[in-house]
């Protein structure tokens, strides 16, 4: 139960920060989740066991803890990106962290993985950088994927609005 208020005080959060075109917001009934507009009108039908809030005009969602599996839908709820992530999170800057058997990378809105090397952790881009562990030592990417700091870093600070 802490879990999943967690888990809900983190979409108000991530909510909080959407762009205002990306105004579908998540609302749960009986477990599911589906999304809302501002009205509280359902938009799409309660139906997934996770989701994250619609950002970039896609959604990240697990259709079913059976299968724990994540995809990307769209405002009309249909499966853009297929379900084969272990975690993923919304995207910026036409990226998304995910991540498949303990290893991350980033794709872009056709679902192609955006860069050459697998990364040990990841975190999603703050503006156009994103910080990430590499060959056991932490640096930052930039949306190229070149290292702006090099993973030298047992353990480094996270950039906040570009800072």
């Amino acid at each position: 139960m802490k879990f999943r208020f967690f888990v809900f005080l983190l979409l108000i959060s991530l909510f909080n920060n959407l762009k205002a075109q990306d105004n579908l917001i998540p609302c749960e009934l009986n477990g599911k989740f589906g999304f809302a507009d501002k009205s509280g009108k359902v938009i799409i039908a309660p139906q997934y066991d996770e989701v994250t809030p619609f950002s970039e005009n896609l959604a990240a969602i697990v259709q079913d803890y059976k299968n724990y599996k994540w995809c990307f839908i769209d405002r009309t709820n249909k499966i853009i990106i297929p379900a084969k992530y272990d975690y993923a999170e919304p995207f910026s800057n036409e990226r998304a962290l995910v991540c498949i058997d303990g290893k991350c990378n980033y794709i872009n809105k056709d679902g192609k993985i955006m860069y050459l090397d697998w990364f040990e952790e990841a975190n999603s881009y703050d503006s156009t950088i994103a910080k990430v562990k590499f060959r056991h030592k932490y640096g930052f990417i930039n949306l190229n994927g070149s290292f702006d700091i090099k993973p030298k870093y047992e353990s480094i600070g996270d950039f906040s609005e570009g800072l």
